[in-house]
């Protein structure tokens, strides 16, 4: 299954908002589902995760793990360093925050990146929002430095 994530929409036509119900109906039954240490709702499905906030249930994140087939607004992401510092270069404003490369033109967030790390490499997509609790914590992410010393 490779999904589409449309920035600040939601998933494959479902959209942020969406109840669990909504994505059972259409993506079929979790692996697994669990409360996070958060009391958000936590729906697991082979390659990614499907979040919605504990007070309304709510969907508001979908991550997806390293190499799992996925689209962003309709183009196959690479998961290679250089396919992600790509999605960096379409940002204006690249930020990052506890190693965790946010792209708010883009509604993602990526982790694994910043400090070159496959096994904590991963892509979310978030509601509009969602990371403006660290607006204060997010510092510019230089790209293009990265990538130089790559």
């Amino acid at each position: 299954m490779q999904l589409n994530i449309m920035s600040y929409r939601g998933l494959d036509g479902l959209p942020f908002g969406a109840t669990p119900d909504l994505f059972t109906t259409t993506l079929g039954l979790p692996r697994l589902q669990r409360k996070n240490r958060s009391g958000e709702t936590v729906q697991h499905f082979n390659g990614f995760m499907i979040c919605f906030e504990s007070r309304t249930n709510q969907f508001r994140e979908c991550t997806f793990v390293y190499e799992t087939p996925v689209h962003l607004n309709g183009v196959a992401v690479n998961w290679s360093t250089a396919g992600l510092l790509g999605l960096c270069m379409q940002d204006s404003n690249p930020m990052q925050c506890g190693g965790v490369v946010v792209l708010m033109s883009l509604g993602i967030a990526i982790s694994g990146i910043a400090d070159d790390d496959l096994s904590e490499r991963s892509l979310s997509a978030f509601r509009s929002g969602e990371w403006d609790i660290f607006n204060e914590r997010l510092e510019q992410f230089d790209h293009k430095s990265f990538i130089d010393a790559h």
